[in-house]
């Protein structure tokens, strides 16, 4: 077992590394979960998220959600989301907060071990400093696997998800203007504690630029109680 996590821990640094030397946008994010059972087919869920790129912390968001089981292939969930994000104002670096009440379909699927969910997330962006919010909209496919390797129980997992909103000055033609690819994996090293290791590429639309990509590695520690 301790080789099998000796070589995911240098394949991960060696993933760290090539998203160094394959752009010049790079980020590393880091989010920590909680979910927590109120009744049979309810649950709060609750998310910190925080970011940083190659010089500064420039993100912090906190996500709660109250998800209801309304079939064994569905789930809706609602909640809020409060946001700060260091972004570049008229030359200069400053933080602006943002509030995103946040509805979501979750429909899932499993064939033979593996488990499909495809997640259709809606959020109202209420953006400090902007006299017109819009709405967002994004929607994630991910498989994940039936296998799980040694008692930590690693299994391999991936994602892609796309971005569409309503933004003022944006064309019909340009509200498609991101993309988040993942691949990663699971693992399980203590009772009711999972950490999730992960690569993301996310592309985003430039009106000058055109697409361009981030390359993203990062964890998530899910703590379910």
């Amino acid at each position: 077992m301790k080789r099998i996590i000796k070589y995911i821990a240098l394949l991960f640094c060696a993933l760290m590394a090539t998203s160094s030397v394959a752009s010049d946008d790079i980020q590393y994010w880091a989010n920590f979960q909680f979910e927590k059972k109120l009744m049979e087919r309810l649950k709060l869920k609750g998310e910190e998220s925080l970011w940083y790129d190659d010089d500064r912390f420039f993100l912090t968001e906190t996500i709660f959600l109250l998800e209801a089981e309304v079939f064994d292939w569905l789930s809706i969930a609602a909640g809020d989301r409060f946001c700060d994000e260091r972004e570049l104002e008229d030359g200069k670096m400053r933080w602006s907060y943002e509030h995103r009440p946040t509805a979501e379909l979750i429909f899932k699927y499993e064939y033979e071990g593996f488990r499909f969910d495809w997640r259709c997330r809606f959020g109202y962006r209420d953006k400090e400093d902007t006299r017109k919010n819009y709405i967002r909209y994004r929607e994630r496919f991910r498989v994940r696997t039936p296998w799980e390797w040694t008692e930590w129980k690693i299994s391999p997992f991936a994602s892609w998800e796309m971005y569409i909103e309503d933004k003022p000055g944006l064309g019909t033609g340009e509200m498609f203007n991101k993309s988040r690819s993942i691949l990663g994996f699971t693992m399980e090293p203590y009772e009711n504690v999972q950490v999730s290791l992960f690569y993301a590429v996310e592309h985003h639309r430039d009106e000058d630029t055109g697409w361009y990509p981030i390359h993203t590695p990062g964890i998530d520690i899910k703590y379910t109680f």
